[in-house]
């Protein structure tokens, strides 16, 4: 029987790990364990303080040829991958996860859902990087590979990939004294199973219905959010309370990476009761806002109309494409008519194309621009709108919607079809 267990790493906060544990210690199907990471601390030994805990120390990485950085818990989170495998080497599949991620569900659902999968790495968001990436120089000379990445919060490795990888990182040293010298856990670990031809796949695509929409680095879950109805069944990261939220709330502001703020909006208002928003979107938030939307007011809970959430479209009359690089999908509703744009980059923006549609789309809390985009980079930017927008009895749904985003390229590299209607 293949065994799993879930390596939960931990920087000694225990306000994580006393929202975390309770579920973990129902899971039957898989182990767990805590690792404590305490790699700054010159001091610090290598030991298990409990039953289901261990501390990690610096004593581990001079003793397994390890090279040490500035923020090396922060910046290898693979180093504890090799601790678990080493102190624990009775392990198939290792889960090596933060502790801000939430698993909405029963853990031994979770794994019989991902017990069929096969790959040996299991990471959301694993793709090739190109070189705007940070992290791409450190193993782009390295490696004679192309670089990959992914993100590192929750990662499942097979125990062969951990040995695999703890030989080739035991011989790396850094090629400079900056911190981008050194490849991190993403860049390395990515780039390295592929070159070695190791299986390795996107969580958030092999399995979206867990990981879509709500598993980001950058769109913070609220704690309340938990118990509503748009998370359950889901994988989510980052798990936040208010004082984390506002951090984030705040980076991206200060990033100007605005949709993140208004996905997380939406979504919130849709769901949680007035009273939370309350809470968590006070004057704080609309400041922050203002300061996002060039400083025009956003939101007001005792006054806002979001008309989209209520209404359905019916019917999509025909999708076409146009100059052979976009694929259009016509919509009819009663506010109007739209398409969808399903763009050769995998953009997705939603396009008012009457009049009625126009002004409704100017009046609505996504301000005036000409289109609004859905989706980008693999991530759906506003899910809760698209999702209501589309009348699952039509068949027309999220799911659909993101297949066809992903043949996008087979169709527009087909017959030409240039401005000729596909179906009507």
């Amino acid at each position: 029987m293949t065994r799993h267990c879930f390596i939960i790493r931990h920087a000694g906060q225990s306000e994580r790990l006393a929202l975390l544990l309770p579920q973990f210690r129902q899971l039957t199907m898989a182990d767990y364990y805590v690792f404590e990471e305490r790699f700054a601390d010159p001091q610090s030994v290598t030991q298990r303080i409990a039953t289901e805990h261990w501390r990690v120390g610096r004593d581990y990485l001079a003793a397994h040829q390890l090279y040490a950085v500035k923020h090396t818990g922060w910046q290898c989170g693979d180093y504890m991958a090799y601790a678990a495998r080493d102190l624990l080497p009775e392990y198939d599949y290792y889960w090596i996860m933060d502790d801000d991620i939430a698993i909405n569900m029963p853990l031994d659902d979770f794994i019989r859902r991902t017990t069929e999968l096969t790959q040996e790495c299991l990471a959301c968001e694993f793709s090739p990087r190109n070189e705007s990436w940070m992290w791409f120089p450190s193993v782009a000379n390295i490696l004679p590979h192309e670089v990959y990445g992914m993100l590192y919060c929750l990662v499942r490795l097979s125990g062969s990939a951990i040995d695999l990888m703890k030989a080739h990182r035991s011989k790396m040293l850094p090629q400079g004294a900056g911190r981008l010298d050194y490849p991190n856990d993403e860049a390395f670990t990515g780039t390295l199973l592929m070159h070695l031809g190791v299986s390795c796949a996107d969580l958030k695509k092999v399995l979206p219905e867990l990981f879509q929409p709500y598993f980001t680095l950058t769109r913070p879950v609220l704690l309340a959010e938990l118990a509503v109805e748009h998370t359950q069944g889901k994988v989510l990261h980052p798990v936040c309370d208010t004082t984390r939220c506002w951090q984030k709330i705040a980076s991206r502001v200060k990033q100007q990476q605005f949709s993140s703020l208004r996905d997380r909006l939406y979504t919130c208002y849709l769901n949680l009761s007035e009273d939370v928003l309350n809470q968590y979107f006070d004057q704080r938030f609309l400041t922050l806002l203002s300061q996002a939307f060039d400083r025009q007011p956003l939101l007001n809970f005792s006054r806002v109309s979001v008309d989209f959430p209520a209404q359905k479209f019916p019917t999509f009359s025909r999708y076409w494409f146009y100059r052979s690089y976009i694929l259009v999908v016509e919509l009819e509703s009663e506010w109007g008519q739209y398409a969808l744009d399903i763009q050769a980059d995998h953009k997705v923006f939603m396009v008012p194309r009457n009049k009625k549609a126009r002004q409704r789309l100017k009046q609505s809390i996504f301000g005036a621009e000409g289109k609004q985009e859905l989706y980008r980079h693999d991530q759906w930017l506003l899910p809760q709108l698209v999702i209501s927008l589309f009348c699952e009895e039509q068949g027309f749904n999220l799911a659909n919607l993101s297949t066809l985003i992903e043949k996008i390229d087979t169709l527009i590299n087909g017959p030409s079809l240039e401005d000729s209607t596909c179906v009507d």
